[in-house]
């Protein structure tokens, strides 16, 4: 046998194939666990995007220049002030949806991985290929999101026409530009 140490065989891992997973808890405890770390991350992550996004001077109508958010505890408080506690989550339900990417991401890839090997592809052939692919294919759920998210977390105005606000708005908006 192989030496394992001073961690005897009874301690050893042991390999968990896919189709040893109950697929009903997989795709639901992980992504609900994800959804409720998220939800408490996003306004920290909404800052964020705002101060990386704004000019460092904005024109304030009158001739003078004025900076926006002096620093990260200066936009919570402004954005808070101004536009209201809930306008920290601008953005999180498309956000959210890029939660299914993790979890089409890891089935397509063991879905794949499996079938090319049943094929007789080597395991490392079958490997990459499979993972090139889920990738593509968690990349076609990600990037829209985080597109529509981001676009929504900038929306600073209180009161934006009506249409802007939804996500059906906002990925009507974004299909249009």
């Amino acid at each position: 046998g192989t030496f394992l140490g001073p961690v005897s065989r009874a301690h050893a891992m042991e390999h968990i194939n896919w189709d040893q997973l109950d697929k009903r808890k997989y795709f639901t405890i992980g992504p609900s666990c994800f959804f409720a770390v998220r939800f408490c991350l996003y306004p920290p992550s909404l800052v964020k995007t705002r101060l990386q996004l704004q000019n460092t001077v904005v024109s304030s109508g009158k001739g003078l220049d004025s900076v926006v958010y002096k620093g990260t505890y200066d936009a919570f408080r402004k954005i808070v002030k101004y536009e209201g506690a809930r306008s920290l989550w601008k953005g999180f339900v498309p956000k959210s949806f890029g939660l299914v990417a993790g979890s089409a991401y890891v089935g397509t890839y063991e879905f794949l991985r499996n079938k090319f090997v049943m094929l007789g592809w080597a395991q490392s052939s079958a490997d990459m290929v499979a993972g090139g692919l889920a990738s593509l294919v968690s990349q076609v759920i990600v990037v829209p999101t985080d597109v529509v998210s981001q676009c929504m977390a900038v929306l600073k105005n209180p009161n934006p026409n009506i249409e802007e606000r939804t996500l059906k708005g906002q990925v009507k908006k974004i299909y249009v530009e």
